[in-house]
């Protein structure tokens, strides 16, 4: 999908958005009221619920003042017991903030600009070395694989080319990073805030696990020795850049909040992706065999089942077993995300979140989740062939 066709479809999306939020403040507002006459826990738990799902959808629309609000209203509701009325004080504050969250202007909605996700096999390779004959041998025996490799031997040229694009791979010398510790900071806290989405690679002439650990510690996301490794680390580049040439990523996406599952399918099939969206999870079961997803990505709070009741129903069956489930969600509550990942959900990311960061995130978790279903494809070949050869 080209650029100015997924702003087109996202702005749509966003307008859609913006049409109904004064129907949604209208009718926080009429629950609050109800609330404030006759307060029952079911009529509470239903404010909450609307809370929870305006907080978790408002500021990808370019709402972040109603998320604010709306997440403090859901908290101080959610902490009563049995959502019973709270004390004085707490419904005085709750007063306030159902003020201000209701009368929160709504203005006809300008474009959100959107910065589109290079693919990775269209990004250079930043390699950070002071070794030129390396980096020369290096640059060698890459170029037939990657499109552009680009070289520093210093930090402020590097910083400049990271300030104006995100390369698929962070190569930097281990004993560089160590003399500069400034550079691996700044990479790390980068990679921390979700403002870059590059793996980072470290290649060293020492290798040891102390090493190995430290370059963990730095946010490295792998560890290569230069005069034994560099086979590997081309291997490891290919299986990087290996799904541009591979099928598409199958996503299944589920939230009961279909403006904003339309949103992130839209996000998703801007990169390529082969996306289904739902908002009823009662009819998962469906989607899941007709479409045979990689991953599938859905809302932890939804009607008629929770994604935890849904993951744990799914992990019960041989075929869903390892598929990768990411919740998405704006829930904070720890002991919601301990208990999604007990029963075996493969990561929890938080609304809003930033737009590169969940395509990074669900994108490299498919990656994986394929490259392991290859693995476990092949060597179940090599043993046939071995027993065959055997018999």
């Amino acid at each position: 999908m080209d650029n100015d066709k997924l702003q087109q479809q996202l702005d749509a999306i966003r307008a859609q958005y913006t049409d109904i939020l004064p129907e949604r403040l209208a009718n926080i507002k009429n629950k609050w009221h109800q609330l404030l006459t006759a307060w029952t826990p079911s009529a509470a738990q239903e404010l909450t619920n609307m809370c929870h799902s305006l907080a978790g959808s408002a500021t990808t629309f370019g709402f972040p003042e109603i998320t604010r609000l709306s997440r403090q209203a859901e908290q101080l509701l959610s902490d009563t017991t049995e959502y019973c009325q709270p004390e004085p004080l707490k419904t005085s504050q709750l007063k306030q903030l159902m003020v201000q969250l209701t009368s929160q202007p709504v203005n006809a909605v300008q474009s959100l600009s959107h910065n589109p996700r290079v693919e990775l096999t269209q990004r250079p390779i930043y390699l950070v070395d002071s070794d030129q004959a390396f980096c020369q041998k290096l640059k060698k025996l890459l170029a037939p694989h990657v499109i552009e490799i680009q070289y520093f031997s210093d930090e402020e040229a590097f910083n400049t080319a990271l300030s104006k694009q995100d390369p698929c791979l962070i190569l930097l010398d281990f004993d560089t990073s160590r003399a500069t510790p400034s550079l691996t900071d700044m990479i790390a806290d980068l990679k921390a805030k979700q403002l870059l989405d590059s793996p980072l690679f470290f290649i060293s002439q020492q290798e040891s696990l102390a090493l190995r650990l430290e370059g963990f510690r730095a946010g490295g996301n792998g560890f290569f020795k230069k005069t034994t490794d560099i086979e590997l680390l081309i291997e490891k580049i290919n299986f990087l850049l290996h799904k541009a040439s591979s099928d598409p990523y199958r996503i299944l996406l589920l939230d009961d909040d279909e403006l904003l599952v339309q949103h992130y399918a839209t996000l998703f099939e801007g990169v390529g992706c082969v996306v289904k969206a739902i908002s009823e999870p009662m009819t998962i079961m469906t989607h899941l065999e007709t479409l045979n997803p990689d991953i599938l990505l859905m809302d932890l709070h939804m009607p008629d089942c929770n994604g935890i009741e849904l993951a744990g129903t799914l992990r019960q069956q041989d075929n869903y077993a390892h598929l990768p489930i990411v919740f998405l969600s704006k829930e904070i509550n720890v002991h919601h995300q301990f208990s999604a990942r007990e029963i075996g959900v493969d990561d929890f990311l938080v609304k809003p979140i930033d737009e590169k960061y969940l395509l990074s995130s669900v994108i490299n978790r498919a990656q994986r989740a394929r490259h392991m279903q290859e693995v476990i494809h092949r060597n179940a070949l090599l043993s046939l062939n071995d027993n065959a050869v055997t018999d």
